[in-house]
């Protein structure tokens, strides 16, 4: 569920935007993304029939994989490198969770900031995927 609305939620900041497309007649809505991105037939179809919407997923790679986009028109504001070497595939909040019951029973003051992580008594307690592949 949380998959679809998030889905949900990008397409409607998409056409929105008015960046995309005029009318649901003029063409279909192409997404650009990595391949590990996934939407079921099923969500495709009901986007279509509530909107009319035709949905066309155009995956470029993955993270370390995509080829340069050079005709992407890319928001300045996630422009990374002005040759398109790097291109944004995503973004997204990233979250860390805590065992609370660890915390307490190892006696250790749970970490306020990303510069806590760093003293040694944290050591080993941080696991975060690699943002070259993942």
């Amino acid at each position: 569920m949380r998959i679809l609305s998030r889905f949900w939620a990008a397409l409607a900041v998409l056409v929105l935007g008015g960046s995309v497309l005029t009318t649901a007649q003029d063409a279909p809505l192409t997404v650009v993304t990595h391949d590990s991105f996934a939407v079921s037939e099923e969500v495709l179809a009901a986007f279509t029939a509530e909107t009319g919407i035709t949905v066309e997923i155009v995956r470029v790679g993955d993270t370390g994989s995509s080829p340069v986009l050079a005709e992407a028109d890319i928001d300045p504001a996630f422009l990374l490198d002005p040759d398109l070497r790097v291109i944004p595939v995503d973004f997204g909040d990233v979250c860390l969770n805590y065992d609370v019951a660890y915390f307490e029973e190892n006696a250790l003051p749970v970490p306020q900031t990303l510069a806590d992580l760093t003293d040694p008594q944290y050591r080993g307690l941080l696991v975060v995927q690699n943002p070259a592949s993942s």
